[in-house]
This record gives C-alpha cells, structure tokens and sequence, in this order.
C-alpha cells in the first residue's frame, strides 16, 4: 500500500516539472526572438548611423529641408555628435579645470568640497549668507580676499592662513575703520585708523594691535598727540594738543601710559606753565612754575605730588622780585625761610609754619630780637603803658612793655591786620566761626571803647574804624583777642600773646 502511494506522489512530482520545463522553454524561446529583433534593429541602427557618418548623401532621404534649405543628415549627426563629445569633455574635464581660475567657485563652508577645494571660490554659509570671495588653498584664505558678516564686507586684502595678513581694509557697518598693514588679524606695520565720521583718528605705525609711533587727531581733524606709545598709550616721547585747537601745545616730554612722566613741558593757553620733572602727572622733583598770562617765574625749586616741597624760590610775576626763598612742605612755607620786601629788601629771615612767618615763636622775645629777625620798624607809637613797632610791609605789629634797668622792652602781644592765619584765625571771618576755632580756649565778650586799640589800627591799616567789640580767649600761657564791631560780627584784627592772667 505504501509502495502505491508514494509511486503515484512521484508520477504527480515528475508530470509537474515536466509541465514547468515546458513552460521555462516556451519563455526562453520568446526572449530569444525579442533579442534577436534587438540585434537586428541594433545593427540596422548601426548601418544608417554609418552611412550617415561615412557614406556619401545621395538621395533625398539623405537630407532635411528647411524652407528652400537642405541641409545634409550627415552634417546634422556629425555636428550633434560633436556636440556631445564637446559637453562630455566640457563637464568632465575643462569645467572642472577652469572651476576657480576664470570665474570663483561657490562653496558651503565646511563641507568636503571646501576643505578639499584650491582657487577662486565664493564660500557660503548653509543660510546663503556670503562668509568669504577670494582666493582658497586645501579650505584656507590665502592672497587677496573679502571677508563678510552678514553679507557686509568686514575686511578687503591680503589673508594667509584664514587670517588678515599684509595690507588691507577693515570696515565695521559700512565705513573705513583700518587701512594698512597687519599680521595674524592684529594692526602691524604702517597704517591709518579712522574716526566714525571718515577722519582719520591715527596715522603711524602699530606692532601687535597697538599704536607704536605717530600722530594721532581729534574727530574734527586737528592733531590730538605726536609721539610713540606702548600697548596703544602714551608712552616716552610725545607732544600733546589742546582739545579743537590748531597746534596749541598742551604738554610737550616724556609719558608713562598716558601720563605726564619723567622730563616735560606744561602749557595753558598755549603759554608755558611749568618746566621740569613730572610723576603720575603731577609735578615732582625740581621744576620751574610759570604765571602762563605774563611768561613771569613763579616758583623755581622741588616739588612732591603738584605742591611746593623741599627748597624753593617765590617771584613776583608784577616785577619779577624774589620774595620769598626757603623750604616748603605741601605747598606752604615751612621751616626756615627768608621772606623779601617789594624792593628787594630782607623783610625776614627765619622759621615759617603753615604758609606764613612762625609768628608763635617770638612770644617771648624782646625788642631788640624782634628788630634782628624783621630789621627796623616802619613806625614806632609810644602808649601810656606800652610800646609799639609797626612793620607796614606784613601788616603786623608787635606791643612790648616798658622795661626796667635799661633791659630791652619785652614783648607782651602780636596784632595781625594782613591776611595772617594762626591756629585757623583769619581777618574777615565772622566771630562765631573763629570762636569755634577755638573751642578749647576761655572766652570773654568785653563792649567798650578801645582807644589804643583804634590808634594801632589806624597807623597799620591808614584808615579810621570804630572798634567796639572783643573777645578775649585764653588757655594756660596763650591768649588770642578778636577785634572788631559787634553790630557786623566780623573780625577786623586780631592779636596773640602772653596771659596775663
């Protein structure tokens, strides 16, 4: 039974591969018979393209006509022949040479065409903004290019290595800002800077970014700085102008990172102020101070931070006469001195404190001390308990008290009428502020008439005043009186001395 069964599935499999066969064979034939009609329209097509190429047209077949023109088939392949052979060599070989030497190739920027790529080329950004036209080796700027932000050029010139390199132009929103020289993207060299309205801002030479050397200008054209610099400041030799003048001088020497350093020239006005040695900006060391409206000498000697300090010499720029020699501490007379008349005469030779004569240091001293350090008294007035030199050139006055056994008369006070400022007390002030200059001190208000007082002021100060009103303070040893008239409250005179009490 089974030898049945699997006979009849092996007659069934067999007629089945038979009926495939047949089949198979029937569609192989048919493929056969279009292949063959392939080859035969092939070589037919072979046959007239090569009667059309080589054989001689001479038949009408032969030719197209166009209006009363006929124009031989032959010529028509032949020309439509060559013109693939032309678009074929063109695409393959010229366009690709050419591409960045007649006409700049345009490039996305990081692609494997840009690095790859050497010529002419304008690189995009995968936006379609323009980045870079010019010149391009293996993906790098090299020779002559224009480099743009946005599509507005930032730079036109020489590059090398992607970076600004030779000469070139800067430009920043569509004006000039550099013109010159650079290397690896910093000014280098010769070159201009320009202001924002087109005027040129420096004009020199730079090393790193920085001016080194040149002339500088203001926006409205006129010059600001000559010189050189360092690091883009002022620094060693250099002149500078007065803001919107025509070539005044402002200072003319050495700087220090825009400061006035080391040996210079200050003008005001064009006039020259001072002459000599500069720190920080300030004057320092010796130097020579000018009144800049008459050309005179001021000062000539040291100076510390912009004041007077050390040994120096005071004119007077009327008449050019010393008037005062010695030493100085923070812009005051201080310590030993010699103070000068108009004439030219000693006035004083002594210690000074606090911008005037040490007038302190003489309260206990006598007459004839007094006429050694200040030389003889312009007027001498003798009062029923006292007597009194007058020395009208310092606005001063001392009151001695007669003395016994032929001694020379001690003195007892010293009255200022001048400008004078001792312990903070100044002429002109009102009471209540010199009062609280002298806190410290015992006060006492007298109202009376101060004859004596009246004829001292009169002989000083060549004019009449009613005296009416002092304050008497006094502290340990010291006493000061305030002179003046109640009803102004102002301060005509005022004296030191001894206490009595």
């Amino acid at each position: 039974m089974l030898e049945k069964i699997l006979l009849f599935f092996g007659n069934t499999t067999i007629n089945f591969l038979k009926s495939d066969i047949v089949k198979l064979k029937s569609k192989l034939s048919k493929l056969k018979n279009i292949v063959r009609k392939w080859q035969q329209h092939y070589y037919s097509f072979l046959q007239k393209l090569y009667h059309y190429i080589f054989a001689k047209p001479n038949t009408l077949q032969d030719y197209v006509k166009r209006g009363s023109v006929y124009i031989s088939k032959q010529f028509l392949l032949k020309l439509f022949l060559s013109f693939c052979v032309v678009l074929f060599l063109m695409t393959q070989y010229v366009y690709p040479f050419l591409r960045g030497k007649l006409w700049p190739a345009e490039i996305i920027v990081n692609t494997n065409d840009f690095y790859e790529f050497t010529g002419k080329a304008k690189v995009f950004q995968k936006d379609g903004n323009l980045l870079y036209l010019g010149k391009l080796e293996k993906g790098k700027a090299q020779g002559q290019g224009e480099v743009y932000q946005n599509n507005n050029m930032v730079y036109k010139g020489e590059l090398s290595d992607n970076q600004y390199c030779g000469i070139g132009t800067l430009y920043q929103q569509g004006r000039k800002v550099y013109e010159g020289e650079f290397l690896n993207n910093q000014y280098h060299g010769t070159g201009v800077l320009y202001h924002k309205n087109e005027n040129i801002k420096f004009s020199g030479t730079f090393e790193n970014g920085y001016q080194k050397e040149g002339v500088s200008y203001f926006e409205n054209g006129k010059v600001q700085y000559k010189g050189s610099y360092e690091n883009g400041r002022y620094t060693g030799e250099g002149t500078l102008y007065a803001s919107g003048s025509d070539n005044v001088v402002l200072y003319q020497g050495t700087f220090s990172q825009n400061t006035y350093e080391g040996k210079g020239r200050l003008y005001q006005k064009g006039q020259l102020l001072y002459d000599g040695n500069f720190s920080k900006g300030l004057y320092y060391g010796e130097g020579v101070l000018y009144d800049s409206k008459k050309g005179k000498i001021l000062y000539q000697g040291s100076f510390l931070n912009g004041a007077y300090h050390g040994t120096g010499k005071l004119y007077n720029s009327n008449t050019d006469r010393l008037i005062y020699e010695g030493n100085f501490e923070e812009g005051k007379k201080s310590g030993l001195g010699t103070l000068y008349h108009e004439n030219g005469s000693k006035l004083y030779t002594g210690s000074f404190y606090n911008d005037d004569i040490d007038y302190k240091q003489f309260l206990k001293s006598n007459l004839d001390e007094i006429r050694q350090a200040f030389g003889r008294e312009t007027e001498l007035i003798m009062l029923e308990n006292s007597i009194v030199t007058i020395y009208d050139s310092l606005n001063v006055c001392f009151i001695f008290d007669f003395s016994q056994y032929n001694e020379s008369p001690a003195l007892r006070s010293i009255q200022f009428f001048g400008t004078q400022n001792i312990d903070g007390i100044q002429n002109g002030m009102t009471f209540y502020d010199a009062k609280q200059k002298i806190k410290q001190y015992e006060q006492k208000e007298n109202n009376f008439e101060m004859v004596e007082q009246q004829q001292i002021y009169a002989a000083v100060c060549n004019k009449q005043i009613n005296i009416d009103y002092v304050i008497e303070c006094s502290a340990e040893e010291s006493m000061i009186k305030l002179y003046g008239q109640k009803q102004s409250g102002i301060v005509c005179c005022y004296e030191i001395g001894r206490s009595t009490s």
